[in-house]
């Protein structure tokens, strides 16, 4: 249990919110804030941490039609993906890629779309 601290239990307050918002859309603000909020708690030893919550956070801003947003902290998330090589990484990418749908017919989302498909192969 020492695991869940205070960043962890956010993170999976905002895992639950996000996972609602994929059915009500209305959830996307409360993912957003606690997934954020888990972010700023985890410190530079914590990148694995701090990236997997990144995809999350990713994922939330585009059920809150935030996809500017998402956008911003998703290329973060592909940068700093040569940090993380885990089946958990690619198993959070893959939902995130389900999440983005809403916002295909965007350029830069469908260009984003592409590049997470890359790194899944590259896995």
């Amino acid at each position: 249990m020492a695991f869940y601290d205070r960043g962890e239990l956010l993170a999976q307050y905002g895992r639950v919110y996000r996972d609602k918002a994929r059915q009500d859309r209305r959830h996307g603000s409360a993912a957003v804030r606690f997934v954020t909020d888990a972010i700023a708690t985890f410190g530079p030893a914590n990148v694995r941490s701090t990236v997997l919550n990144e995809v999350g956070l990713c994922s939330a801003l585009f059920l809150a039609d935030e996809p500017e947003q998402a956008l911003a902290v998703g290329r973060r998330v592909l940068h700093n993906a040569h940090s993380i090589s885990s089946a958990r990484f690619i198993d959070r990418v893959t939902n995130l890629r389900r999440d983005l749908a809403r916002y295909h017919e965007l350029p830069d989302v469908a260009a984003f779309a592409q590049d997470l498909a890359k790194l899944k192969v590259r896995r």
